[in-house]
């Protein structure tokens, strides 16, 4: 099973999720998209987004300096559920991240990659 999601879906609202197939051990590919914001909503902050960055909610001026948490390290979070595999991948380098589609197909159990 391959399961592809946004870094809203992902870090925020789909947390517990990945974080449940994963104890569960469950055999499947997990693809995080990660722009760094809720873009299909309006581009709200979420804990993807990078300290200092503006959104929609955290805009960025004299009253607010943009966002003031740091980003979550997820790919990090998943490493700790010690799963057969974990990557971070980019699409400007399309033969590493196919690469590793094929490695997290491969493997028994939970694998993970992160888009940045």
């Amino acid at each position: 099973m391959i399961c592809w999601a946004g870094d809203g879906g992902t870090y925020d609202i789909g947390m517990a999720t990945v974080s449940a197939a994963a104890e569960r051990n469950e055999n499947l590919l997990y693809i995080c998209y990660d722009n760094n914001a809720y873009m299909n909503t309006g581009g709200q902050r979420s804990s993807a987004t990078p300290r200092g960055a503006a959104t929609m909610t955290s805009p960025s001026g004299k009253v607010i300096p943009g966002k003031e948490q740091r980003r979550k390290d997820l790919t990090a979070c998943l490493v700790a559920h010690d799963i057969p595999f974990v990557a971070q991948a980019s699409v400007s380098h399309h033969m590493d991240f196919m690469r590793k589609v094929a490695r997290g197909l491969e493997v028994d159990g939970p694998a993970f990659i992160n888009i940045i």
